[in-house]
C-alpha cells in the first residue's frame, strides 16, 4: 500500500468457507460465459469488496458492504495483508469521497442477490434481454452483490471504474482486482 486508505476507497478480500465456495462456482460460470477456462492470470483470490467509511487512528477500518441479509457495516484492519486496497488508484476529490460514503450509508439494509451471478453470466453470453433484467434488478429492487454496491457508489460520485463498454452493473470482485492490478 503506497497511498493512505481514505473514506471512499474500497478493499478487496478473499472469502472462505461455504460462501467462498459458492462464489467460486458463480465465478466459474462467469468465466465459461466469457468463453475461456479459468487461467492463472485470471484466477482471483478476491471475492468480496467493501467501501471504506472511515479509518480510525488504531487501524480499524469501518466498512460498508453488500452481504447476504442486506448491506451492512463491518470492520476490517488496515494492516490485514489479505486486503487489496484501491487507495491511490483513483483521483477522488473530497466531494466524491463524501458522495461515495453517503451513497453506501443511504443503501444500508438493501438486499443481496445471489441470482445476480446467473444474470451476469447471461449478459456475458449475450442472452437477449439479460442486460435489461440485470439493470432492473439493481435499480428497481435495490439488490446487489458486493461489487455492484461498490460500483453504484462510485457511479453516484461520477467515478467510472470501467471504461470497457460493459453492460451496467456487470461487475464482479475479480473484475475490480484486475482494474487495480492494471493501474
Amino acid at each position: 500500500m503506497t497511498a493512505p486508505v481514505l473514506p471512499g476507497d474500497f478493499g478487496l478480500i478473499p472469502v472462505s468457507g461455504v460462501g467462498g465456495g459458492a462464489l467460486r462456482v458463480a465465478e466459474f460460470l462467469d468465466e465459461v460465459a466469457q468463453g475461456h477456462w479459468r487461467s492463472a492470470d485470471r484466477d482471483s483470490l478476491y471475492r468480496h469488496v467493501f467501501l471504506v467509511e472511515r479509518v480510525d487512528a488504531d487501524g480499524t477500518v469501518h466498512a460498508l458492504e453488500a452481504w447476504p441479509g442486506g448491506a451492512r457495516r463491518n470492520t476490517y484492519r488496515l494492516d490485514d495483508p489479505r486486503i487489496l486496497w484501491s487507495s491511490g488508484h483513483f483521483a477522488l476529490t473530497p466531494e466524491q469521497r463524501q458522495i461515495i460514503v453517503a451513497w453506501g450509508v443511504d443503501h444500508l439494509g438493501d438486499g443481496y442477490a445471489w441470482d445476480v451471478y446467473l444474470r451476469q453470466a447471461a449478459v456475458r453470453l449475450h442472452v437477449p434481454f439479460a442486460a435489461a433484467a440485470l439493470k432492473r434488478q439493481v435499480e428497481d429492487r435495490n439488490e446487489y452483490i458486493c461489487s455492484q454496491y461498490q460500483d453504484c457508489a462510485y457511479q453516484a460520485a461520477k467515478e467510472h471504474v470501467f471504461m470497457d463498454g460493459r453492460a451496467p452493473y456487470d461487475v464482479a470482485p475479480n473484475d475490480l482486482a484486475e482494474v487495480l492490478r492494471a493501474k
